[in-house]
């Protein structure tokens, strides 16, 4: 209660729960992690609501939680992967879940640099301190294909170089300990 609860205006299905544990960390509580849990859930397809849920999620947390320093150091990668992945939204058709996610997050940007101000001033922990760059989790098809893990790294390497610049360090996750937490 007194981080203010689950933020209601986030949806439901992606990153909801990370926001609640963000916010902790950002006031310098104490959260328990532990990586070794699992959770089994039934595969199903999401289609455009988990879409839209991750975009809007993802664009909500950003502007609330992150410091001035990490949007400004991160701006040129983040308006890249903007792009590519508006590209993947026309080719894989979530555009209108795309568009219709920036609408919302634009529309509520009062709210948003409202809650922006109450989270920042009771802040007491940096972005670098709780954030880390390195190698994303791959899915099963590019783990199969060597060209796009290439790709997959290069990337990496310009986001971390990026992370640094907004004072975060970069770990590459090792290719063998990768392989062997997701098989």
């Amino acid at each position: 209660l007194e981080l203010g609860g689950f933020d209601e205006a986030l949806a439901i299905g992606w990153g909801d729960d990370g926001e609640f544990h963000l916010r902790a960390r950002l006031q310098g509580r104490p959260v328990l992690h532990v990586p070794a849990a699992t959770c089994l859930h039934l595969e199903r397809a999401h289609g455009t609501r988990r879409a839209y849920a991750q975009l809007h999620n993802r664009w909500r947390v950003m502007a609330v939680a992150w410091q001035d320093r990490t949007l400004g150091a991160l701006l040129p990668l983040l308006l890249g992967f903007e792009c590519a992945l508006f590209a993947s939204a026309l080719a894989g058709g979530f555009a209108p879940a795309w568009w219709r996610a920036m609408r919302d997050v634009w529309a509520a940007r009062h709210e948003l640099r409202a809650q922006r101000r109450a989270l920042q001033a009771i802040r007491v922990v940096s972005d670098a301190a709780v954030m880390e760059g390195g190698m994303p989790a791959l899915p099963r098809v590019v783990r199969h294909s060597r060209a796009l893990r290439v790709v997959v790294s290069i990337a990496t390497s310009i986001a971390d170089a990026f992370w640094r610049l907004a004072g975060g360090t970069a770990s590459t996750v090792e290719p063998a300990k990768e392989r062997a937490a997701t098989r």
